[in-house]
């Protein structure tokens, strides 16, 4: 492949995307420069699925270097670079969650995501720039992944917005917002702030999104351009089809997931839904156990082989249903797990001086969760 490069404007600085110059046997790669800050974003994919497994084995790599910066590791005799610092391995974690739910459902190929910064200014944060390769990367490559993804940062400097703020600019800034998407939805938003308005949270919400939509629309442009065919994933013949699997839950369920969102202890709801997830199982179970004929070995193997799937199908629907009840109850009664609703608040206590020899303890409960802070 020959170098490419694509560019657009980005709050006031030129965004640069190119492939085909480094890294040419990964999947696929491209470099990201903003300002001069450069990241260099690869991602690779194994041959084979892991069987067995029911999550999406991906790994995802923020590498920082201290050449970046033109800087060299400060020990007079150990000039290696050492584990990865909190901010990086948070940075990866940030790029990992709004990956990770555009991958197809289906896939169980191992996957790597590794991001290196090449180049930093000291002006512009390398993350939004990663977060950017990273999709990118996956978008050119023949991984099958749903849409264009990019992500923004929003500052708020003197009552204005700002995209994409330098350092200096959110030493200022009342708030560091960080919204991920795609052209059509938010799928990630990550903010620390002092007290801003809610309304001001949900406008520099809309402000980022208009930008993702403009990066969202030159990743298009380089698929199009440099995009590999994508990975055709195998998937085997269940004995049930998904959708009719689906229906007889349902039916099973009927408005048993009303009586089970209700109950307000975690344990005890935990208990009942594994219980409940059992009756669906051994249920639906009843009406497979004369499908298979055990006339011979390999039937009764088959058979096994058939059970042990329709039992993760079953497994993979309960839980389906019981996230769209949850949303549902949501959006169209206001009503959150446990009762509550959407702008109700879990009882708050605060207790302080509980044991008699430390120099401070201090217990902070939140509905059931706790924390201890011993001084």
């Amino acid at each position: 492949m020959k170098p490419r490069s694509f560019t657009m404007e980005l709050g006031g600085r030129e965004l640069k995307i190119e492939t085909g110059k480094l890294a040419k046997q990964a999947s696929g790669a491209v470099t990201v420069q903003y300002g001069d800050t450069v990241i260099l974003a690869t991602v690779g994919m194994s041959k084979d699925a892991r069987e067995g497994i029911d999550f999406l084995p991906l790994m995802v790599e923020y590498d920082e270097k201290m050449y970046a910066s033109g800087k060299i590791k400060g020990s007079r005799f150990v000039k290696r670079e050492g584990r990865p610092s909190d901010e990086a391995q948070l940075t990866a974690r940030l790029i990992d969650r709004p990956l990770r739910p555009l991958f197809d459902e289906r896939l169980q190929n191992e996957i790597q995501v590794v991001i290196t910064t090449l180049s930093y200014d000291g002006e512009n944060d390398p993350d939004i720039p990663a977060m950017i390769g990273a999709a990118t990367a996956i978008l050119i490559s023949d991984i099958p992944f749903e849409a264009p993804l990019s992500g923004v940062r929003v500052g708020m400097v003197d009552g204005e917005f700002v995209l994409n703020p330098t350092v200096e600019a959110r030493n200022r800034s009342s708030l560091d917002l960080i919204v991920a998407g795609t052209a059509g939805h938010i799928v990630m938003v990550e903010a620390g702030a002092n007290e801003v308005p809610e309304k001001d949270i949900l406008s520099a919400m809309e402000f980022g999104h208009k930008s993702i939509k403009k990066i969202c629309k030159l990743q298009e442009e380089i698929v199009v351009a440099v995009g590999s065919k994508k990975f055709e994933i195998e998937s085997e013949k269940s004995v049930e089809d998904t959708s009719d699997i689906k229906q007889k839950v349902l039916k099973f369920l009927g408005n048993r997931l009303d009586d089970l969102l209700s109950i307000n202890t975690k344990l005890e709801r935990m208990k009942a839904t594994d219980e409940l997830q059992n009756e669906v199982r051994e249920a639906l179970m009843k009406d497979f156990d004369d499908k298979f004929s055990k006339d011979s070995i390999s039937a009764v193997e088959e058979k096994e082989k058939e059970k042990s799937r329709l039992n993760e199908e079953v497994k993979e629907v309960f839980h389906e249903a019981l996230s769209e009840k949850v949303r549902a109850d949501i959006l169209q009664k206001e009503k959150r797990i446990g009762g509550r609703k959407p702008d109700e608040i879990r009882p708050l206590s605060i207790n302080v001086g509980l044991f008699p020899r430390t120099h401070g303890t201090g217990l902070f409960t939140r509905g059931e969760t706790q924390v201890l802070t011993v001084a």
